[in-house]
């Protein structure tokens, strides 16, 4: 870590604690820790431990991207579209680095998938 601050150390622990965790989520559990914390503080870690590859930001089609740590290895996401719950995807096979029609180098790709996940399903039929 670059430098390694209070603020961020607070702030990556509780993206490793949470898994799946929005900027409200976040800012939320740092009030909660270090209630002076300002949103800004908290964004700005954030966008830094991402550059320093600690945490990886899935963005999402709704307001709020996702962020999780990058100790584990690129995978994809399903997210619920009625309640917003996020799942970890495997994926079947590993992906086979490529070379794009722009001469791009591909070597990671994730994909986040959408729609209704089976707990909304059996709400909406009982």
């Amino acid at each position: 870590m670059e430098r390694q601050t209070i603020q961020r150390t607070l702030i990556l622990g509780i993206v490793k604690e949470m898994g799946h965790s929005t900027l409200k989520d976040i800012l939320k559990c740092c009030k909660d820790k270090l209630y002076m914390i300002s949103v800004a503080t908290v964004y700005r870690n954030l966008d830094t431990l991402e550059k320093e590859g600690y945490i990886r930001r899935v963005p999402t089609i709704f307001k709020d991207d996702i962020y999780e740590s990058t100790d584990l290895d690129i995978h994809d996401h399903f997210i619920c579209k009625e309640c917003r719950s996020v799942v970890d995807m495997k994926r079947k096979k590993k992906m086979q680095p490529f070379e794009n029609e722009y001469g791009d180098y591909v070597d990671e790709c994730s994909t986040v998938y959408y729609g209704i996940c089976c707990d909304c399903l059996n709400h909406t039929k009982a």
